[in-house]
């Protein structure tokens, strides 16, 4: 495993790397076949939960972020609000328990050489550490899914399936791998918070269960309604009071109370034009860019910071849009 300096993170803590692993190609190819049979069983007996985006064909992150947004815009029509739990799984991929996820490969019905197999990939892996040609002495990995492996999000995601049938009535979910969103939409404050901490004591004695660690400082909740008079309770998870945020952002779109996307489009609006800059020394520069490349540039590195998530944000006012468009 080689570590890689995570941005913005202290070089003398060891958390503020993130370690890569380069592993056989031969091993990954086999790896390939394997994961397309266990995708194709998977998906073709729909043994996956639908709430689930992650890692699977035809399914993206704008499909969740518009699927949240659509809720919420569905709430205010209907005069009604809806009460956001953001949920951070810490080291989710490195934390999983290898005994469960094997339980749950034979409640799928996984089992014979497909079950053996991958109880042999799992286990007895060892790892050892490479910085400045030093290598460290090899350790065993005791829990989580591979680093690197093209197995591993498949794996993960038979994991975590069963997540989102713990929640409540009411409880509303979506799911990208391992960044979990949960709501609720009712008429008064009161009932959602009542709701959602029944589904956060849910998620708590689950996480516990299978040994999954939530990062309770990074999660937080949001209250999305138009009326200023309605307040949302604090909710607890294990105890610990989740902050309750104005704005927050999920799977690279900002989401704010009353969905006017405005924080959002203004972050999108600030990245272009600090591209577009560099696009303007291009131009500049005595070789001079021709037309061709300006504009692969311009489409490959500034028109999708301009699009991303727009099927979510396209209802914005159309001040908003127009700054967008400018650019």
């Amino acid at each position: 495993m080689i570590p890689i300096l995570k941005k913005g993170k202290d070089p003398k803590k060891a958390t503020s790397y993130r370690p890569i692993s380069l592993t056989s190609c031969v091993v990954k190819t086999l790896e390939r076949i394997v994961n397309e049979r266990l995708r194709w069983y998977l998906e073709f007996r729909n043994l996956l939960a639908p709430e689930q985006a992650g890692f699977r064909q035809f399914r993206s992150t704008e499909d969740q972020v518009t699927y949240l947004a659509q809720e919420v815009e569905d709430a205010f029509q209907e005069q009604k609000l809806v009460f956001v739990t953001w949920i951070d799984l810490q080291k989710a991929f490195d934390k999983v328990w290898k005994d469960g996820l094997l339980v749950k490969l034979l409640r799928k019905g996984v089992s014979s050489n497909m079950y053996q197999w991958i109880r042999s990939y799992l286990y007895n892996r060892r790892a050892r550490v490479n910085v400045d040609q030093t290598k460290s002495k090899k350790f065993l990995l005791c829990h989580g899914v591979p680093q690197g492996g093209i197995l591993s999000p498949t794996l993960f995601l038979l994991f975590i399936d069963d997540l989102v049938s713990e929640m409540p009535k009411g409880i509303k979910a979506a799911l990208y791998a391992d960044d979990l969103v949960i709501w609720c939409k009712e008429e008064h404050a009161s009932t959602a918070t009542y709701r959602m901490q029944q589904a956060a004591d849910r998620l708590n004695a689950w996480a516990e269960d299978w040994c999954v660690s939530i990062n309770k400082e990074k999660s937080s909740t949001t209250l999305f309604t138009l009326s200023p008079k309605q307040k949302a309770g604090t909710i607890r998870l294990g105890g610990t009071p989740l902050r309750e945020d104005e704005e927050a952002t999920y799977l690279g779109v900002t989401f704010d109370r009353r969905q006017t996307w405005k924080p959002h489009i203004v972050q999108a609006e600030t990245k272009a034009r600090r591209k577009l800059a560099i696009l303007r020394k291009l131009a500049g520069t005595t070789w001079g860019a021709n037309e061709k490349i300006l504009k692969t540039v311009y489409q490959g590195t500034i028109r999708p910071h301009l699009e991303y998530g727009s099927t979510a944000w396209s209802t914005s006012a159309k001040t908003n849009l127009q700054t967008l468009d400018r650019v």
